[in-house]
């Protein structure tokens, strides 16, 4: 939290800043994460709470590292993404972790 005065009433740290426990004087202003990293919300109370975005072919609840591998027969083609995308009907994908539609193969009779 912070405060522009240092006093109360303090604010939430809007997404992708932080601030720590309260210094002499308290929070004036939020911290903005290193460079490529993000909070999945408001109010990170340090920089571990900033976390790289999923890659392609990956996804999670807030978009954000722990990510998980697309499944099977879905891809992810951008970054921080929360969903991957279902292949086209009567394609699929030979393994999890697809990053590209092209990845979604016909399916041979």
């Amino acid at each position: 939290m912070f405060s522009s005065s240092g006093m109360l009433p303090c604010q939430l740290c809007p997404r992708n800043t932080y601030a720590g426990p309260p210094t002499l004087g308290g929070f004036r202003q939020c911290v903005l994460c290193p460079e490529g990293t993000f909070t999945a919300a408001v109010g990170a109370t340090g920089p571990s709470q900033c976390s790289e975005p999923c890659g392609p072919g990956e996804f999670s609840v807030t978009g954000l590292q722990p990510c998980s591998p697309c499944p099977a027969n879905f891809y992810q083609p951008s970054f921080g993404q929360q969903r991957c995308i279902e292949c086209a009907n009567d394609t699929f994908t030979s393994r999890p972790g697809a990053s590209d539609p092209a990845q979604c193969t016909p399916v041979d009779c």
